[in-house]
């Protein structure tokens, strides 16, 4: 899977302005057709657990942030996402209890996977979300 240039920066969790300089220096592994710059995903990876300066938890979350855009589709109302996230970050402020935002159905689960949108996020106490883990259960009636 090939990347555009917004796609990878958000990948990489950095500028797309840092990733035109260091992609025209030849830093990393990209490709430029007419004006449009692709990266390789795959390779991306690669060259990512090679950058000995970049810490594991930097990847583990580049990674994250990237598989959370896979599951985005372009109908998602980004605003009301973005809302959710700073409602939590406002909750865990104010309780002074740590929150997470966190997926009804889960992204990647084993039986049904879910998307990236208003309608599947919910605010948990950070205890109750590390209770859940990465289950849906469903009620049969």
């Amino acid at each position: 899977m090939n990347l555009d240039v917004h796609q990878a920066a958000a990948f990489l969790g950095i500028s797309h302005h840092k990733l035109y300089e260091i992609a025209q220096a030849g830093m990393i592994p990209s490709c430029k057709i007419g004006r449009a710059w692709i990266f390789p995903r795959d390779m991306l990876d690669d060259w990512l657990h090679k950058q000995r300066r970049v810490p594991s938890s930097i990847f583990r979350w580049s990674r994250r942030r990237a598989r959370l855009l896979e599951r985005m589709p372009a109908w998602a109302n980004g605003k009301a996402i973005s809302a959710i996230y700073d409602q939590c970050r406002r909750i865990s402020r104010e309780t002074g209890t740590a929150h997470h935002v966190d997926h009804v159905i889960p992204l990647f689960g084993r039986r049904v996977s879910g998307l990236h949108v208003e309608n599947n996020l919910q605010i948990l106490s950070a205890r109750a979300n590390a209770s859940k883990s990465n289950r849906f259960d469903v009620e049969l009636t």
